[in-house]
């Protein structure tokens, strides 16, 4: 989410930038379901940023754990719908000018999401494409942005000429690419049960504008764009009714598995973008409950350990190494689907955050790049933590 206010204040809460939800993570044995929020403060995103102080947080529950399902109950807001004629842009990976770039700098800007985040202790689970695309909404339809903007968007180089049709086109045939495994109406995310995997992978695309009291005055050709390159909707609410209409929307694009929004709203609040990714896909191969390995070995980054019990699997998998690191992928449903889970594992017990910055972009393109050659994949004896709320 991003949001920003009243321009004489400087921020809209004061722990916007380092505010996390208060989440676990998890692999089930069947497969894997979690939700993606993006944090950015108004600093960040509409000064220089050569460095991007934002936050990421990844909700995932357990298959056999005891989330409750569906949405959490949430006050219904009482929202006004902004029109606008503008028709939601068709753009395809192939007709996207800055693809390439765009791709890396995404996963440079996860690089040093990690980097931050783990310098600060603890776990880091973060969704570089969200703030992407958060940002991407931010300067929808603008001419010109703030310093180091486009870069960050990866259209720095590819678009002198244009950088607003590069910049935008570009995300709309990401997020199009992405939403090719979205519901044709979010409205039947209210009965989404994070204890049922659907037989089809589901990956739930959605970005918003709410506008927040009478006086916030935002431009029409604002609203357009944001429409036609990010499908947002465009909504207004009262101060009194702007924090349920974040909470709903936020419980209801997530399936339930983040039930507040990651902002607090004050009477200083003008306006906010939402962003949510939700994932809810099976592994192609099931994991054998009988074959979990109680009470494994877990090496921490800081060299210390503990014990978890791991779930283990024996098969062929697509299987890349490079300098101090090795990498493997494990697919999901429909392998032609081509979703799958890059797993990066360092050689030597270090925190990831210590990996060169390109690594995490470097593995995934290997592994593709393997899947291609026709290479027999290795046979190896895949083990992943199992984590229950």
């Amino acid at each position: 989410e991003i949001g920003w206010c009243d321009w004489s204040s400087d921020v809209c809460s004061s722990d916007l930038a380092g505010r996390g939800e208060s989440h676990f993570t998890s692999l089930a044995r069947r497969g894997h379901y979690g939700v993606m929020t993006a944090f950015l403060n108004r600093r960040s995103a509409l000064g220089s940023v050569p460095v991007l102080a934002g936050l990421a947080a990844l909700a995932a529950c357990s298959k056999d754990s005891g989330s409750s399902a569906g949405p959490s109950p949430t006050p219904s807001a009482d929202v006004e719908v902004l029109s606008t004629d503008a028709q939601v842009r068709s753009v395809s990976l192939a007709d996207a000018p800055a693809l390439g770039a765009a791709v890396t700098a995404c996963d440079d800007l996860g690089a040093r999401m990690m980097g931050a985040l783990m310098a600060e202790g603890g776990n880091a689970i973060i969704c570089p494409v969200g703030v992407e695309l958060s940002l991407g909404l931010l300067y929808a339809g603008a001419a010109s942005v703030g310093t180091g903007v486009n870069a960050l968007l990866g259209v720095g180089q590819a678009a002198a000429d244009d950088a607003q049709a590069a910049r935008d086109s570009t995300w709309r045939a990401i997020q199009s690419s992405l939403q090719r495994f979205d519901v044709a109406d979010p409205a039947g995310l209210a009965d989404f049960d994070p204890k049922q995997i659907p037989d089809k992978p589901l990956l739930h695309v959605a970005n918003r504008v709410l506008v927040v009291g009478e006086g916030t005055q935002v431009e029409q050709d604002y609203l357009d764009a944001a429409r036609q390159w990010y499908a947002a909707n465009a909504e207004r609410a009262s101060a009194q009714e702007a924090q349920a209409a974040l909470d709903q929307w936020a419980a209801l694009h997530t399936g339930g598995l983040i039930d507040k929004s990651g902002l607090n709203v004050d009477e200083s609040t003008r306006l906010v973008l939402q962003n949510a990714v939700l994932l809810a896909v099976r592994w192609t191969t099931e994991f054998d409950a009988r074959d979990t390995a109680q009470g494994s070995v877990f090496h921490r980054a800081d060299g210390s350990a503990s014990t978890a019990d791991l779930m283990t699997r024996t098969g062929s998998f697509s299987l890349v190494a490079g300098e101090g690191w090795r990498a493997l992928r494990l697919p999901y449903a429909e392998r032609d689907s081509g979703l799958a889970m890059d797993l990066v594992l360092p050689d030597a017990v270090v925190s990831p955050a210590d990996l060169p910055a390109g690594t995490w972009g470097r593995a995934s393109a290997e592994l593709t790049a393997a899947e291609g050659s026709g290479k027999a994949p290795e046979e190896v004896d895949r083990k992943s933590t199992r984590l229950n709320s």
